[in-house]
């Protein structure tokens, strides 16, 4: 290869590599998921609901971050944060008389099993409604397997 034609295809790599590099990173956690409600200390089957997560990464500073709405229910929403390996998520539902805040693992963005609590806030102090775990999982599912009744699965 000649010096100039060496120095062109050098120049073109170093060109190809800072466009790699200023691609922007990956969107973060969103997408549709089927929350499962365990609730209670038996930990029995109650819910479940199609959440749809946004990610903004506007909230609090986080960069993998956004708002979460149900679907069908403009009251039952919020916002959430990943936090290292944590997915926290919390919102407000009943016309703003009930709080409710959740947790899960999370890995490569996919959520794991998580728990959650439910306040009652429309007059002090502040009460305890139910409390429990949950799971989610990606996609809306308008039927459920089997398996989504176990929690221990």
């Amino acid at each position: 290869m000649s010096p100039t034609r060496h120095a062109a295809f050098a120049s073109a790599a170093l060109g190809a590599a800072a466009l790699i590099s200023a691609a922007p990173a990956s969107a973060g956690f969103s997408g549709e998921y089927t929350i499962v409600v365990f609730s209670g200390p038996t930990h029995e089957k109650t819910a479940s609901y199609c959440l749809t997560f946004t990610n903004t990464g506007n909230i609090q500073d986080f960069p993998d971050s956004g708002t979460w709405q149900a679907q069908g229910d403009p009251y039952w929403g919020g916002n959430f944060v990943v936090d290292g390996n944590v997915l926290r998520w919390y919102g407000t539902t009943s016309n703003a008389t009930e709080v409710m805040n959740f947790y899960n693992t999370i890995k490569d963005d996919v959520p794991g099993r998580g728990g959650f609590d439910d306040w009652f806030v429309s007059a002090p102090p502040i009460t305890a409604i139910d409390d429990g775990t949950q799971r989610l999982r990606p996609g809306c599912r308008s039927h459920l397997p089997r398996h989504f009744g176990d929690p221990t699965r």
